[in-house]
Parts: structure tokens; C-alpha cells; sequence
């Protein structure tokens, strides 16, 4: 016999707040328990993706490139992406976490976690008003970039090298792929 879902608890943000030290994403209102820790090649894309990041920005003083924070999309809902990008003021009170829909998401996605990043993720990011979902797959050993447009997702990039010209309103750049992607793919068996 089938469980029925009136069975399975549902959580809401109130609810992961009192959780002591939460390693888990809150994903309509059901936990997904996250790695205890990323592996060092993750660590050392996310890095590098964030110093092409801030590299990329230049002067450009209304966007702001941040690591793994807390975001909250719904009541039900609260996640931690490996890498965020604002391009707008973050409100008062975001301390704790962030409301502010980013403009940018990346996500380093092991074998692990790939079902929950590449289609979950990507489908509430999308519902969000995310404009960019970024996805670098060490099992494909390609990234992936969908941009918003009309609502939806479509293909902006796809590979393990080459430039992917982004504009964010605020400011516009050309991120290469190749540069901290292809040799993480080469010399290390997963992220």
C-alpha cells in the first residue's frame, strides 16, 4: 500500500530556522539532507568561478557575487546555492538570508545531487525569476546555462569551453567556461 502525502510532514521556513545548524535544503516544504562537505575540487571551481565573477563585474557598484547563502524563494521553500549573484540592493533585514531574487545561479553539481540540481533546482529557479541557472555536471563534464526568457528556460550555452556573454541589466560581461572548468575535468574523477 501506498504512503498517502497527507502522511509526509511539510516544513516551512519558520520551521528550518529552529533547526540547529540545518545541512539541508528546504525544498517545498520537504528537507534534502546536503554533503557533509564539498569535495576540493568543487571548492576550488566554486572559487574560481567566483574570482572570474568578481572580475567580470568591474566597477559596476549594483551587483554583488556571493558564495553559499541561504536563499528563501517561498515560505516553504530555502535553499543554498554554491555561488549567487544580486543585482539589486539586498533589503534590510537579509542578514539571515536572502529574498532578493539573484540574477545569476551556479551550481557545481556532483553524480550525487545531479537530479535534484538539473531538473528540481532548475524548475524553481525558473518559478523564481532567476535569469540565469548556471550548472557546471562533472559527470558530463560540460556546464549548461539557461537564460529566462518569456517565463521559461531556454539553452543559452552548453560545453566545457568557451565564452558565454551574460547581461544582467546592471552590467553586462563574457564569462569563459574553459577557464575554470576543463582542467577540473580532466584531472579529477568527480566534483
Amino acid at each position: 500500500m501506498a504512503t498517502k502525502f497527507a502522511y509526509i510532514p511539510c516544513y516551512t521556513v519558520e520551521d528550518y530556522e529552529q533547526w540547529v545548524a540545518p545541512n539541508c535544503e528546504l525544498i517545498q516544504g520537504i528537507p534534502h539532507m546536503m554533503s557533509p562537505a564539498p569535495r576540493i575540487a568543487h571548492q576550488w571551481v566554486s572559487h574560481r568561478l567566483e574570482m572570474l565573477l568578481e572580475e567580470a563585474l568591474g566597477e559596476c557598484r549594483e551587483c554583488e557575487v556571493l558564495p553559499p547563502v541561504n536563499y528563501r524563494i517561498a515560505d516553504d521553500t530555502m535553499v543554498r546555492p554554491d555561488i549567487l549573484m544580486v543585482c539589486s540592493l539586498v533589503e534590510a533585514g537579509e542578514d539571515i538570508y536572502l529574498a532578493t531574487t539573484p540574477s545569476l545561479i551556479f551550481e557545481i553539481v556532483p553524480p550525487s545531487s545531479a537530479l535534484k540540481d538539473r531538473i528540481v533546482k532548475c524548475d524553481i529557479y525558473e518559478a523564481a525569476g532567476v535569469r540565469y541557472y548556471a550548472v557546471a555536471d562533472s559527470g558530463r563534464e560540460e556546464a549548461e546555462v539557461p537564460v529566462l526568457h518569456d517565463g521559461a528556460y531556454e539553452t543559452h550555452f552548453t560545453g566545457h569551453a568557451g565564452p558565454v556573454p551574460t547581461d544582467l541589466g546592471a552590467c553586462a560581461f563574457e564569462l569563459d567556461m574553459g577557464s575554470p572548468l576543463a582542467p577540473v575535468f580532466h584531472s579529477h574523477a568527480a566534483l
